[in-house]
């Protein structure tokens, strides 16, 4: 019960600055109204009637509270990612594409890209992928850009499924590609192209 009396005075500290001590826990004008009563089960006198995490947060994501919204229903899908079947997975990358303009930046850039990564190298992410994980990439410099995007568009353009080359050609259309994925890609087809001559 200590632990969840701690999350709520995190909570506290989020909207209010530091607690300068603990009978201002009461004070919840800052708070989001949503919020408030969940809240106010964290800190209770009585710590039989705090609440478990998991109960918190369930309670958090019902219809018209506080957890309730895409950024976390989107998030909490992609820690599921690595079950989900194809259709699912294409489904989430589409809801997400549609709400990255709406995501911290920061966040993007370093929570949600390292997973569509990951998701696209070693969890069958395919094509669908593609939209957020061009869009995140502008959020990197050209280094970063150079490491982490252009392999995953070499490994997509070596793809014999056609369904993925034209998809990728589309977005390629749509993002500025760094100059050395053109020579990455003429080396791998230039020097096939020349095999086969």
């Amino acid at each position: 019960s200590w632990d969840i009396w701690g999350l709520g005075c995190l909570i506290w500290e989020v909207f209010n600055g530091t607690l300068p001590q603990p009978s201002s826990l009461k004070i919840v004008d800052k708070i989001p109204k949503s919020l408030v009563p969940h809240y106010c089960e964290l800190v209770s006198a009585n710590p039989r009637s705090r609440p478990d995490p998991l109960k918190f947060l369930n309670d958090c994501q019902v219809n018209g509270h506080f957890l309730d919204n895409q950024f976390v229903k989107i998030n909490l899908e992609l820690e599921e990612l690595q079950f989900m079947d194809q259709d699912k997975r294409t489904s989430l990358f589409n809801a997400l594409n549609k709400e990255l303009d709406s995501f911290p930046q920061k966040f993007c850039q370093y929570r949600i890209l390292p997973m569509l990564v990951n998701a696209f190298e070693f969890g069958g992410a395919g094509s669908s992928v593609l939209s957020p994980l061009f869009r995140l990439g502008k959020l990197l410099d050209d280094s970063d850009y150079q490491a982490r995007i252009v392999p995953c568009v070499v490994k997509l353009f070596s793809s014999t499924d056609r369904a993925t080359r034209i998809n990728l050609l589309q977005q390629v259309g749509i993002t500025v590609l760094a100059s050395k994925l053109y020579d990455l890609l003429w080396y791998i087809y230039g020097s096939s192209a020349q095999r086969v001559c």
